[in-house]
């Protein structure tokens, strides 16, 4: 799960704007997290934390 986090993170913001309507004029705070999201820095970065809190700080 640790190392397929990035891929599925990106995966679901490219989903999420291929189901999304094109004319939207308001896109909305979620639609904005998703994009900040897929960011590929953004997503890098959450991923080690992740990683740090499931591996480390959770046992």
């Amino acid at each position: 799960m640790t190392v397929i986090l990035p891929v599925i993170l990106i995966a679901l913001v490219v989903i999420m704007q291929t189901v999304r309507p094109k004319d939207t004029v308001d896109t909305g705070i979620l639609y904005n997290i998703f994009l900040f999201i897929e960011n590929s820095t953004i997503t890098m970065l959450i991923s080690p934390i992740f990683v740090v809190y499931t591996m480390g700080i959770s046992r």
